[in-house]
């Protein structure tokens, strides 16, 4: 058995002289309300461990009686969720807004900032929640948006001897009632990155 030719004699490695603009690097940063690359929105500040862009597909497959198994075409998409997840190493009023659906922040205190929980309401959806990461060699970021993201993982404040708090978050995107066939996410590629 011989090998298969590969372009570009690379063998099978899968390298080209394109791979080394093509590869995602270090953590990203997490925007809310993200306009474009030059207007990223609101950074929620530090964060430690990583960030994560995930695009969940649950695929029903239409079973016919008398059938073997799967059928090409014979596929519907039952739901989407997209989420990013992140963990914030910073702590202050507006970003635990960020963290929490209906939380409430309370200035009248001359000492602190009082944040309480409420109702979810339409104003706690972020327009947008974007992780915009760095590509190797390429001067344009990768982005990873979900669309009208709403924070939905529990509010959780670990502290720990000789450690720093690092909150867990995780943001859901919404379909519009407008438009609710519409998965809820983006990828932002710089154009250069398109290939075979």
């Amino acid at each position: 058995m011989s090998l298969p030719v590969m372009p570009g004699d690379i063998g099978l490695t899968g390298l080209s002289a394109d791979t080394p603009t093509r590869i995602l690097i270090d953590s990203g940063a997490v925007f809310a309300n993200f306009t474009d690359a030059d207007n990223p929105g609101i950074c929620i500040g530090a964060t430690r461990g990583g960030c994560t862009f995930t695009v969940e597909r649950e695929i029903r497959e239409i079973e016919v009686d008398g059938a073997i198994g799967p059928i090409k075409d014979m596929r519907r998409r039952r739901r989407v969720v997209a989420t990013i997840e992140a963990s914030a190493l910073e702590v202050f009023p507006n970003n635990i807004r960020r963290l929490i659906a209906g939380a409430d922040v309370d200035d009248s205190d001359p000492d602190y900032t009082v944040i309480t929980g409420g109702p979810v309401e339409t104003g706690d959806y972020l327009d947008n929640v974007a992780l915009i990461g760095t590509v190797h060699g390429n001067d344009l970021p990768f982005i990873g948006l979900i669309l009208n993201g709403l924070p939905e993982s529990p509010l959780t404040i670990p502290l720990v001897s000789e450690n720093e708090a690092v909150i867990p978050a995780k943001w859901t995107g919404h379909a519009a009632l407008t438009d609710p066939y519409n998965e809820p996410w983006e990828i932002w590629l710089p154009k250069d990155l398109n290939g075979s």
